[in-house]
């Protein structure tokens, strides 16, 4: 799964960092599941972009843990789900 972050189409969202918890079907967190953390690359190639590898099927939500530098920080909690067909709902 790849995260692009949207604010401004001329200016990158390097450094921000987010995780991803697993949910159970009654939208609980799944223990059973290694949370995933990542921060949004600096590379030139695919500055902004972040990438969460092997979600198997399931419900997930995102969270921003920390905003790059310049911007605020969004606490509210993204859910979403990936279904069988291999695309994501939100």
């Amino acid at each position: 799964m790849i995260l692009w972050l949207v604010s401004n189409p001329k200016v990158t969202s390097a450094g921000a960092r987010f995780t991803i918890e697993k949910l159970t079907e009654e939208n609980q967190i799944d223990e059973t599941f290694a949370k995933q953390e990542k921060e949004t690359s600096n590379q030139e190639v695919n500055k902004g972009d972040v990438t969460f590898d092997n979600l198997k099927y399931g419900k997930y939500r995102i969270t921003e843990v920390k905003a790059p530098e310049g911007y605020v920080i969004d606490t509210n909690e993204y859910p979403f789900e990936i279904k069988e067909d291999g695309k994501g709902v939100i």
